[in-house]
């Protein structure tokens, strides 16, 4: 029970500079969606107009990389962490490098096959100083804040010096089937909407239900939530 391991749930984690950026991230793109799906509800994005869905992202993305700079400076100062400017840093390349090398490799493909959708040269520049000249400054601006504005982390009893061993558990309880239910579960939950959503995509076809979409996302959050909880404490 809670007496057992009171002493060792506050205790820090060993990687807490990936863990943190990793939450900075979350964040930055948990507020990109939310704003995407927003915009199309009330009728400021048109999905008929694809070239302005894509911008709009691109654009929210880059002004919300200051929230991922806050969250996870904030959340690091709180760990007691010291590399505040590597953890920054992280955070604003965590998303940002993977994604570009597997859009640079998919680009390099279509090039090679001389498929029309590889993007020119221009927008690549463009995207990439948006990224550069906006996003990652905003990153340092939003880290810079969010670790003076937190306090120190309080916990509410002391963690204990000596690190608890934890015991061999079945396993339905270990790591590789926690992974795999954490994951289908909040799959299972928008599968539907989104065979629609690649149905579109892959027909070229306009999607429109941006209504269902928000309701659908707004599920998604609840039951990631609810399933977190969950096997956290199981």
């Amino acid at each position: 029970g809670w007496k057992l391991i009171h002493g060792d749930v506050f205790r820090f984690p060993e990687h807490k500079n990936l863990f943190c950026a990793a939450l900075g991230v979350g964040a930055q793109l948990l507020s990109v969606c939310s704003l995407l799906l927003i915009l199309s509800v009330i009728g400021w994005l048109y999905p008929e107009q694809i070239g302005s869905l894509y911008t709009s992202g691109i654009v929210i993305f880059a002004l919300a990389s200051a929230v991922a700079g806050a969250v996870s400076a904030g959340f690091y100062h709180k760990l007691q962490g010291e590399k505040w400017a590597r953890n920054i840093l992280l955070a604003a390349t965590l998303f940002a490098v993977p994604t570009s090398i597997v859009s640079i490799s998919a680009d390099i493909i279509a090039r090679y096959y001389h498929s029309t959708s590889a993007l020119p040269i221009s927008t690549a520049i463009e995207i990439f100083a948006i990224w550069l000249f906006i996003g990652f400054p905003l990153t340092i601006f939003g880290g810079i804040s969010g670790r003076r504005m937190v306090g120190p982390f309080s916990a509410p009893v002391r963690t204990k010096n000596a690190i608890r061993e934890i015991p061999s558990v079945p396993f339905y309880r270990g790591y590789t089937f926690q992974f795999l239910l954490s994951g289908f579960l909040p799959f299972s939950a928008i599968y539907v909407e989104l065979h629609y959503i690649f149905g579109s995509l892959w027909t070229h076809h306009t999607y429109g239900l941006y209504g269902i979409l928000f309701i659908v996302f707004i599920v998604l959050l609840l039951v990631t939530a609810c399933i977190t909880t969950t096997l956290t404490y199981f």
